[in-house]
């Protein structure tokens, strides 16, 4: 029953992200409903089921400052669950993955997702690209590429910046500033 439960949440996400997809190259963009909102509360919420999911994970949240914006509540579950997943899937094995928000500048949200593994740098021009994984083709697939995709186009509809910084030294850093308000 786990099983079947799983693959029917899996098979449900591949579909909204496809419809996402398809929202974001026709021109109309994925669609942002925002209302007041608590990032922590948002944060603390998909890493309570993201751990719950995946037992033999570690996430430490760092939270600083007023957390409070208007966004799109649903959409901001989608983005920081799929970098969260995303550090996870792709990490350094039994090292931590670090969620860190701050929320100490007036105009704006920072949210921070960290792991200790490193993209390889032929794929960073790239990793945003639908269809696209860090996944090498080696491993098992488990998404179709479009995580990413999906976060840069939630987060340019809320007016905000994604990026990412990655080096084998230092792991890998998804950075997203959001205005509080637009």
């Amino acid at each position: 029953l786990g099983r079947i439960l799983s693959s029917g949440r899996r098979m449900a996400t591949m579909i909204e992200q496809l419809l996402d997809f398809t929202r974001a190259r026709s021109g109309g963009g994925i669609a942002v409903v925002a209302q007041p909102t608590n990032l922590a509360d948002l944060c603390h919420q998909v890493v309570g089921e993201l751990e719950i999911a995946n037992p033999g994970w570690t996430i430490e949240c760092r939270i600083v400052g007023d957390q409070s914006a208007v966004l799109d509540p649903d959409r901001m579950l989608q983005v920081v669950s799929n970098l969260v997943a995303n550090a996870g899937q792709h990490g350094t094995q039994n090292t931590p993955i670090e969620v860190r928000l701050d929320g100490t500048a007036g105009d704006e949200l920072r949210l921070e997702v960290h792991n200790h593994g490193a993209i390889p740098p032929t794929l960073l021009p790239h990793l945003f690209d639908p269809f696209r994984s860090t996944r090498h083709q080696q491993d098992q697939a488990r998404g179709l590429g479009l995580g990413l995709f999906i976060v840069r186009h939630v987060v340019e509809a809320h007016g905000g910046v994604v990026d990412v910084r990655s080096r084998a030294d230092e792991g890998t850093t998804f950075t997203i500033r959001l205005p509080r308000a637009r």
